[in-house]
């Protein structure tokens, strides 16, 4: 696990800086739709809105950057005669999201084994909000779903988005392509490129 960590240092900062950036800005949306909506009954329309955004914008942005790790890192491992990892996007993600996982687990364990149950919740939830900013916009879904249930849903989207990254990334293929969506090179493999034969050429 410590060479891991070591040797994919890098992609797991950038995991985590991109989690962040991406929080701080579903924590401005999210409080200026607040603001809107503060007397509303349910879910409004504004709110899934811009929840739709915030979170879509995460998914992506940890999806780009597990993506172009993978597809570099399979270039030269397919170089060399091996395979590349296709879990290794997963393995990314919950190493980088560790410190959010756990915040969500203390928060989840507050309302398990805590007499007061969910009305100890506030500051464990705070400390999630910061590290999920993205889903800010959603928080009452916590009235459907129990404080449990929107933990757990909220934890997935960055690394499912995260994982399927850099396993297609790793297959040297696209989404979209996948999709059956007509994409032009270099995003639809082969990416290699092979080496011209010198004889024909002659």
């Amino acid at each position: 696990m410590i060479k891991f960590i070591r040797e994919n240092s890098g992609i797991i900062v950038k995991f985590m800086l991109t989690h962040l950036v991406m929080s701080l800005l579903g924590l401005m949306v999210g409080l200026a739709v607040l603001t809107l909506e503060s007397e509303t009954v349910g879910i409004s329309s504004i709110a899934l809105i811009a929840s739709a955004f915030t979170i879509g914008l995460m998914c992506f942005m940890h999806y780009d950057d597990s993506f172009f790790c993978a597809v570099k890192e399979g270039i030269q491992l397919r170089g060399e005669g091996k395979r590349p990892d296709t879990f290794k996007g997963l393995k990314i993600a919950l190493i980088g999201y560790s410190p959010v996982i756990l915040i969500g687990l203390v928060a989840v364990g507050v309302v398990i084994f805590t007499p007061e149950g969910h009305d100890a919740t506030p500051i464990p939830l705070l400390l999630f909000y910061f590290c999920q900013g993205s889903f800010l916009c959603l928080y009452k879904l916590i009235d459907y779903i129990g404080i449990i249930g929107y933990i757990l849903v909220t934890l997935l989207p960055a690394i499912i988005s995260s994982t399927l990254g850099y396993a297609i990334g790793s297959k040297d293929k696209t989404l979209r392509g996948m999709l059956g969506m007509n994409v032009k090179p270099p995003f639809d493999g082969p990416l290699e490129r092979k080496p011209k034969n010198r004889d024909k050429d002659e």
